[in-house]
């Protein structure tokens, strides 16, 4: 699963949650897709438990800043109570 950052004029930072084996194929169905709006500007691979707690609407959906911003807040909340266990 890849957090895939882009990047537009018109709509700033958007990101696509992608679940693909690898960077290439992530990149690929994002833009088969027609998600991936702007240009891309970087990924990241989501760990098992990142990729456990994501909830799974958002999956191959385009979120705007604002989105992406509130659920890496609410997955920064979780990470870090379990890193306290």
């Amino acid at each position: 699963m890849y957090w895939l950052a882009y990047h537009s004029d018109d709509e700033g930072v958007s990101v696509v949650i992608q679940p693909a084996p690898d960077p290439l194929h992530a990149r690929f169905a994002t833009d088969v897709a027609k998600l991936g709006v702007g240009k891309f500007t970087e990924g990241h691979k989501l760990d098992a438990k990142m990729v456990k707690r994501l909830p799974k609407d958002l999956i191959g959906k385009r979120l705007t800043t604002r989105q992406a911003g509130q659920l890496l807040d609410k997955l920064a909340k979780v990470i870090t109570t379990l890193s306290r266990a």
